[in-house]
């Protein structure tokens, strides 16, 4: 219930279910690096299960697993990122599955599928809730295979970027 505050980056493991930090009360975890999924199932860089929050300084980035994601909002904490969430090779870089509200000052970044041979699209932030979480992005950037920056519905959030970049082809 108190206040956690890491400075370096972190990275989701190779083992299912490591993950870089869980936390699972209502504290206060600040994060100041990259935040980044690992390389098997569950293995989110930072991951959110209680009504806590996690503030991170820097950006987040989807790991190389389908459901390694940078950072994962399981249940009603908040979650800000000021920096960009990209989606990994398989993993989203930010992914909300309940009513947390979620914010990331930069960009949202999708990856590069079809291009780079990557096997599926990831997006910057995947809003999985059908509670309807609020989801805030700085702006968006599509992958240059076209693959969307944001999955669900999302807001831009006022302060950010508010910019919003597509590309016309699959060479970008």
């Amino acid at each position: 219930t108190g206040t956690l505050n890491i400075t370096g980056n972190l990275t989701g493991g190779s083992g299912a279910n490591n993950r870089g930090i869980y936390t699972a009360s209502t504290g206060t975890v600040n994060i100041t690096g990259t935040v980044t999924g690992g390389s098997a199932t569950g293995c989110n860089g930072a991951e959110n299960a209680s009504s806590g929050i996690v503030a991170i300084t820097g950006s987040v980035v989807g790991g190389t697993a389908w459901t390694a994601y940078g950072v994962y909002n399981a249940l009603t904490g908040s979650i800000t990122i000021s920096g960009n969430a990209t989606g990994g090779v398989l993993g989203h870089g930010a992914y909300i599955a309940s009513t947390g509200a979620t914010t990331v000052s930069g960009y949202a970044i999708a990856n590069n599928y079809p291009s780079e041979s990557l096997a599926s699209g990831a997006n910057g932030v995947y809003n999985n809730s059908a509670s309807n979480a609020v989801v805030k992005v700085g702006g968006t950037k599509t992958g240059t295979g076209g693959y969307p920056a944001v999955s669900g519905r999302h807001f831009f959030a006022a302060g950010g970027v508010q910019a919003a970049y597509l590309y016309d082809g699959n060479t970008g």
